[in-house]
């Protein structure tokens, strides 16, 4: 049997983009300490700036750096419908 060799552990891969101050969506998620649905959510109300190259998102070192400097705005969830009670009126 071939053996395969397996990447050393302890080097971490950066996102295969040529420019490094860009990071995949996960990266800066991890550098930022937020999980999935809400980066997602700062990415889509705009209080978080991304870029995208060949159908992939990227968010830039300086975005991040901004970030952590000013925060981000809290995510508050959108309200459905106000159900009312027709019968209170």
């Amino acid at each position: 049997m071939a053996r395969v060799e397996s990447r050393s552990p302890h080097k971490q891969r950066r996102s295969a983009v040529t420019h490094p101050n860009l990071l995949t969506l996960d990266e800066a998620r991890q550098e930022l300490r937020i999980g999935r649905s809400t980066i997602f959510k700062h990415l889509n109300s705009g209080a978080l700036k991304d870029v995208r190259i060949g159908g992939r998102r990227f968010i830039a070192l300086t975005e991040i750096e901004r970030v952590l400097k000013d925060g981000l705005p809290s995510c508050k969830p959108k309200l459905g419908r106000v159900r009312r009670n027709l019968w209170s009126v």
